[in-house]
């Protein structure tokens, strides 16, 4: 790879591949953070590429909750998140997992009371979790939502990227993908990134409208 490249290729959704998503190096990064190490890369043209993972010895250890062991960067300070799924005890379990995390989550079963309380007040929400159903249909939620509600970010929770293209994803509006079942700390992480990318926007915006 040459130099340009190189520095772009842990980006999500960036890839050289006419049908990749440029999810796979990003989730590897992820993945290995989260575990305590970290990831190094050399390339060359012509010549090849070699990957380096390095990761902590030692013993297991009890993973601790989010809330007590997270860095506070990624904790919430009670910004307002939409959860849609379609299972309601697991929608409980989510909620509990966003409450934890320092977020205040409101959720649904249903998609049009979902996008109803979008189009009541666009402002209500901060971003929107959108968890994984079965055929497909979780990007046609997104989808409905960003319609209704075109500057929130969405997060899809799915149990793989394999199947998702990078068109179909954005189109549907989704900003951040993450594995499902939700893990806490990959969750704080996303929602974190989507929240100060949503900022970012909104004052460009802002900027001009003014000029």
């Amino acid at each position: 790879m040459d130099e340009a490249t190189l520095e772009r290729i842990f980006e999500p959704f960036f890839t050289t591949r006419p049908d990749g998503n440029g999810l796979g190096l990003a989730t590897v990064r992820e993945i290995v953070e989260q575990h305590g190490g970290a990831v190094a890369v050399q390339s060359r043209p012509d010549a090849g590429t070699r990957f380096d993972i390095w990761l902590p010895s030692g013993e297991p250890v009890e993973p601790q909750p989010a809330q007590h062991g997270s860095d506070p960067a990624f904790l919430g300070a009670g910004e307002t998140v939409l959860v849609i799924d379609t299972d309601r005890r697991r929608l409980l379990r989510y909620e509990e997992i966003l409450a934890a995390l320092g977020y205040e989550p409101v959720g649904f079963t249903g998609l049009a009371e979902a996008i109803a309380a979008c189009r009541a007040a666009h402002a209500r929400f901060d971003a929107a979790l959108v968890c994984h159903l079965p055929g497909g249909s979780s990007l046609d939620l997104a989808a409905a939502l960003h319609d209704a509600a075109p500057a929130l970010p969405i997060i899809l929770a799915a149990p793989s990227t394999r199947d998702l293209a990078m068109p179909s994803l954005k189109t549907s509006g989704i900003t951040e993908l993450v594995h499902h079942p939700l893990a806490s700390a990959e969750l704080a992480s996303a929602l974190a990134r989507s929240l100060v990318s949503s900022a970012t926007s909104g004052r460009l915006r802002r900027a001009a409208g003014a000029a």
